[in-house]
């Protein structure tokens, strides 16, 4: 028996004027992929924004994965790997870094990993 998953993205940038989009996803997601810019602090301190609405939305804790991009940037990093990976154990959250600039998506590096992640620690459904 082949297993096929279906995995549906929603990109909103971070973005303030998109803070009232996400709240729908949020709350039928199966697993919350929250992105940071590890060359930017304010991209990082963002996401306890993001992963507090997941905890006021959400009764049923689904997988979050925390991602660090642009790790290609490693020159002008601002965020070490200790400390994304320290703030994503903080929460149980999943945690890896990638860049899109070499692969062209996250798809060759992350993206199977997350959804794999995903699948095994989402919340039983009826």
């Amino acid at each position: 028996m082949i297993n096929r998953l279906k995995a549906v993205i929603y990109d909103t940038s971070g973005q303030e004027r998109f803070r009232s989009i996400p709240k729908g996803y949020i709350r039928k997601g199966d697993g919350i992929v929250v992105v940071y810019d590890i060359t930017d602090r304010e991209s990082f301190d963002s996401m306890t924004y993001w992963i507090s609405e997941v905890d006021c939305l959400r009764e049923d804790k689904p997988p979050i994965i925390i991602l660090g991009n642009k790790s290609d940037l490693e020159d002008q990093r601002d965020i070490s790997y200790k400390e994304g990976k320290e703030f994503a154990d903080s929460f149980g959250a999943f945690f890896t870094e990638t860049t899109i600039k070499d692969q062209g998506t996250i798809g060759k590096s992350s993206f199977p990993h997350i959804v794999r992640y995903t699948f095994d620690h989402s919340p039983p459904t009826l």
